[in-house]
């Protein structure tokens, strides 16, 4: 499993919009499971999750007190809707 950081202490910079543009490609050109941990507490990728339809990679809320515990957990596959 390969794991991603778009990171950026700037507010604005594009982090999450590069981060689902990414991470669709990765989900439309691959058969292993793609996803993607919200940090922001504006959870502005996970609002973009809920309006979908379509087929698109898995967005989850975590803490980021949590990330590592997020990561093990998509590592095991026992990532929600994995």
């Amino acid at each position: 499993m390969k794991v991603l950081s778009v990171v950026s202490q700037k507010g604005g910079v594009g982090k999450t919009t590069l981060a689902l543009h990414w991470a669709v490609e990765a989900h439309r050109q691959h058969s292993d499971p793609v996803a993607i941990l919200d940090l922001d507490v504006q959870a502005s990728a996970v609002r973009w999750y809920q309006r979908r339809e379509a087929e698109h990679p898995l967005v989850l809320q975590a803490d980021a007190s949590r990330t590592k515990e997020a990561v093990a957990a998509c590592r095991a596959r026992a990532c929600p809707g994995n």
